[in-house]
């Protein structure tokens, strides 16, 4: 496209468009530049962003895990995305390590894949989820129904979890609603880092942390 590189995504459904187009000046979002369609697929143009793989095949090559203090690095930089998404009124639905790209040099990232997205509405109450059942959260499951926050939160806690001890801590939807977190979470990672994982994995969502404060907790704020 005038020379310069871009993805053509290739979809089913055009529901990814309106998302992207109203995320289009938030910083650490894929860049959204048009679409074309025929008479069977949407074909969505985004921009081509150079020297990054997905974080999934990243850590694939660091071993199969990452460290503490990187695992906080990009965390920090993706509630800080999800809260510029969550100001524009969009809720991901889909958080996991294949759908974020990150430089392996500068380590900073950038989310994509907005398929699963919906309307963030604070105070609403969700039936429907598209995204990935092994990092949906227990109320879901249970009841088939969730908020945009306490999804995105226990999303959260599902993949600093998977960063950090390199597997995932649930391994059916049974696990999810009814086991605790796995004990090897306690030793692998510092008492403050625990208790933030705690918080996001708690399976009482009226205790689950909130986007909004997660930056302040303890964890981020003091080293």
């Amino acid at each position: 496209v005038n020379g310069e590189r871009v993805i053509i995504k290739k979809t089913k459904s055009n529901r990814e468009i309106e998302f992207l187009c109203k995320l289009r000046n938030v910083s650490g979002v894929v860049h959204y530049k048009s679409y074309f369609f025929d008479d069977q697929y949407v074909y969505t143009v985004l921009e081509k962003i150079r020297h990054t793989i997905d974080l999934y095949d990243y850590i694939t090559k660091c071993n199969g895990y990452l460290s503490e203090a990187l695992t906080k690095t990009i965390l920090k930089q993706l509630i800080g995305i999800l809260m510029e998404c969550r100001q524009k009124g969009i809720l991901h639905n889909d958080i996991k390590e294949t759908n974020i790209l990150i430089d392996p040099l500068s380590k900073k990232i950038t989310l994509i894949d907005f398929d699963a997205a919906e309307v963030w509405g604070d105070h609403d109450i969700y039936d429907g989820y598209l995204g990935t059942w092994q990092y949906s959260c227990p109320e879901w499951l249970a009841r088939k129904e969730y908020s945009a926050d306490d999804m995105t939160s226990w999303s959260l806690g599902i993949m600093m979890y998977s960063m950090i001890c390199g597997h995932l801590p649930f391994d059916s939807p049974g696990q999810i609603i009814s086991n605790d977190l796995p004990d090897n979470a306690r030793f692998v990672m510092s008492k403050k880092a625990y208790a933030f994982l705690s918080q996001c994995l708690d399976k009482n969502n009226a205790n689950r942390i909130k986007l909004i404060d997660m930056l302040t907790h303890e964890w981020f704020i003091n080293p």
